[in-house]
């Protein structure tokens, strides 16, 4: 039986995710690494400032860590890894559970494939339940 961490590993290494921050740029998770945390994890900046991942993304995008034990998902960039804290991303895509179960897809691809009209009603019957 596997670990948690093995598991979390073999679920989401090879994962596209959508950093929401800064310019929403999309990463593929290349490993996790669970004995280090965003206040733990350094890198050194351009000017060879070494800055914990914490403070960087509180510096650059006034973003604060909640979760100061949480693992990071290391991306490699052009020969770089990049830190990144999962409280700060979005999984890209399909989970496989759904995409693997055809009636979780058709149940999904029904909500996403709405006509027009549709939306509309599903917009009017919410602006209708906000403003009564």
């Amino acid at each position: 039986m596997a670990t948690f961490q093995e598991q979390c590993k073999l679920e989401l290494v090879g994962k596209s995710i959508i950093a929401n921050y800064g310019t929403k740029r999309t990463y593929i998770i290349d490993d996790i690494k669970f004995d280090q945390g965003p206040c733990a994890t350094f890198f050194e900046l351009g000017n060879g400032v070494k800055i914990s991942v914490a403070k960087y993304f509180w510096k650059q995008y006034q973003l604060k860590i909640t979760q100061k034990s949480q693992p990071m998902l290391v991306t490699r960039q052009q020969g770089r890894e990049n830190y990144v804290p999962p409280e700060f991303c979005l999984l890209d895509g399909v989970p496989d559970q759904i995409r693997n179960s055809a009636p979780s897809m058709r149940a999904l691809l029904n909500k996403v494939k709405m006509d027009p009209t549709e939306k509309l009603r599903s917009i009017d019957g919410m602006v209708d339940t906000l403003f009564k």
